[in-house]
């Protein structure tokens, strides 16, 4: 049977850390290799208690090992105040400790974020990349729509969601014509993640695709799996993210944020640095959050779809190591 893991960068996940584990392991990924930014993080501690998981805390012995990475020259500079920049080492890094453990394929995903599979079963679909001679996939990302300003575990509560632009373009339907005025689609990233099979001289290509030293791996792109980007559901998630990150530039690694669209990121930012928390409620309240009757009326355009992953963690393995 294949051996699946997933690689990600974490800091304070909290419990959702336990449902992430649990929903991932109950339909075929047996390792997750967990790089928390604060070395210090008080949540390491309920990652070493779960059945699969690698910890590793980012201190400078990994900092140290960054110096030796393909990506290490493109985000030096960019470390100490670049959250992307230490993602793509950390990446890296925990590709070769995936290499290192056998791991066979590796998927790169967030805490907020799952990978959907219709029937339940990665190992099904790693094999059939494997028989079709792929080295890699791409997901589309789906958006999570919340409905409510108070969210504790996002996995469990959260249901619509917005659909990949790509995927309304292929089902003809005029997102333009039913969409809120004035209120933007997606408000992060909507070009997906990638799978790779873990083989040597496989790379991150940024956050969200895989390369080898040769060229391009030979890939396939699919709707279904999916990934599902629970961002920001609650309002406490979207407080922690942005106090956090502090007043960050409009420059991310020598790109233009406000070019690139990221303009929630860039009023969020400047709302938690004036310390004006009515402005960040409001900008939550009507540009992430959305009223029930409206997710309704969306959805029968067909421009949201539900999910619910319950079923699969009804049927998931336990969590703790034994």
């Amino acid at each position: 049977m294949s051996r699946v893991g997933i690689v990600s960068m974490m800091r304070d996940p909290g419990e959702v850390l336990r449902t992430f584990v649990q929903y991932h392991r109950s339909i075929g990924f047996s390792d997750f290799i967990i790089l928390f930014d604060d070395p210090c993080d008080s949540d390491i501690a309920l990652a070493s208690t779960l059945e699969g998981v690698t910890a590793v805390a980012v201190d400078e012995g990994v900092r140290d090992a960054w110096r030796s990475l393909r990506c290490y020259d493109q985000c030096k500079d960019f470390v100490d105040n670049t959250v992307g920049a230490r993602q793509l080492l950390n990446i890296e890094y925990g590709f070769n400790l995936a290499m290192e453990m056998g791991v066979e394929w590796l998927l790169h995903i967030d805490i907020d974020e799952l990978f959907f599979i219709k029937n339940g079963d990665v190992i099904s679909h790693v094999d059939a990349l494997r028989e079709t001679g792929k080295d890699a996939a791409a997901y589309h990302n789906y958006e999570a729509v919340p409905l409510t300003f108070d969210i504790d575990n996002y996995f469990q509560t959260v249901r619509y969601f917005k659909k990949p632009i790509p995927l309304l373009q292929y089902q003809k339907i005029k997102r333009k014509d039913v969409w809120p005025a004035g209120r933007r689609y997606f408000n992060f990233y909507n070009n997906g993640k990638g799978m790779t099979r873990v083989f040597p001289g496989v790379y991150p290509l940024g956050a969200h695709r895989w390369r080898h030293d040769d060229g391009p791996l030979n890939k396939v792109t699919f709707y279904n799996p999916a990934i599902l980007h629970y961002s920001v559901c609650g309002y406490r998630y979207f407080e922690q993210k942005y106090r956090h990150r502090g007043n960050f530039s409009d420059v991310r690694m020598n790109k233009d944020m406000r070019r690139n669209g990221a303009t929630l990121d860039l009023d969020a930012r400047d709302a938690y640095a004036a310390n004006d928390a009515n402005l960040a409620r409001d900008i939550y309240r009507s540009r992430v959050m959305m009223e029930k009757e409206e997710a309704m009326r969306l959805e029968k355009a067909g421009i949201l779809r539900q999910f619910n992953i319950q079923k699969f963690l009804q049927k998931a393995p336990d969590n703790s190591q034994g």
